[in-house]
């Protein structure tokens, strides 16, 4: 078809011979054309030409008699579509000079507020001032006194003072044994001695199946651990 004078030549733009877009299967090498002179263009910051590169392809696809919107588009979009992102960047920048506005459109994304009923506390703080409170509470623990540890031989004080009642017996031996594999060192087994000593003393020392066992538990342990000291006298014998 012959041109009217003076009008655009899509195939001049593009750089492709007429006679080469004979067929639709032609058209994707004029894409890919278009596509990379259109790059080529927006990287110099060169619209005029990148949009007559647009318009070119177009009119090759008119030319090929191809209807179907968004069928053979350069960018995937049409004219209001292009439109439409215009005025939708521009709405963004817009909101983000808007602090009111973004602060709302956060509450949106984030739901409707909570509503509790009566004598209903729950709550979900977020934010600053919720760091700011976890921040405080433990300031408050850090500050407040600590309760002063007991004394290793109070401990054991303490556990002799309740061996001889019957029905606490079979507990406080266990706890007996873990106080005397934790704490008992050369310094203080003269205390515990003194402690068993008072132990073979009490009429109901074999009742329990299970007081039995950790009884003979803590005088092997005592034995075994204190052996090179029996063995340095006859008095530490006598008491063996």
């Amino acid at each position: 078809t012959a041109r009217r004078f003076g009008a655009m030549d899509p195939y001049k733009i593009l750089g492709v011979p007429a006679s080469q877009v004979k067929h639709p299967s032609d058209l994707d090498k004029v894409r890919q054309r278009a596509k990379k002179l259109y790059k080529r263009y927006a990287s110099e910051k060169n619209k005029f030409q990148a949009k007559k590169v647009m318009e070119a392809f177009e009119m090759v696809q008119r030319n090929m008699k191809k209807i179907g919107e968004g069928a053979y588009k350069l960018l995937g979009r049409g004219r209001k579509e292009r439109e439409l992102d215009r005025h939708f960047n521009h709405q963004t920048k817009e909101i983000k000079k808007d602090r009111r506005v973004k602060r709302k459109l956060k509450q949106d994304r984030k739901g409707e507020k909570r509503f509790h009923l009566p004598g209903d506390k729950e709550r979900i703080p977020t934010g600053w001032r919720e760091r700011q409170r976890r921040k405080k509470r433990r300031r408050q623990q850090m500050n407040k006194p600590k309760k002063p540890n007991v004394d290793v031989l109070q401990g054991l004080e303490r556990l002799a003072a309740v061996l001889p009642q019957r029905t606490k017996f079979p507990k406080v031996v266990k706890l007996l044994y873990r106080w005397i594999k934790e704490y008992m060192n050369v310094d203080n087994r003269e205390y515990v001695f003194r402690v068993l000593n008072d132990v073979t003393k009490l009429p109901f020392l074999a009742e329990d199946k299970e007081g039995r066992q950790d009884v003979i538990c803590v005088f092997e342990y005592v034995l075994t651990y204190n052996s090179q000291w029996f063995e340095q006298d006859d008095k530490h014998r006598m008491i063996g």
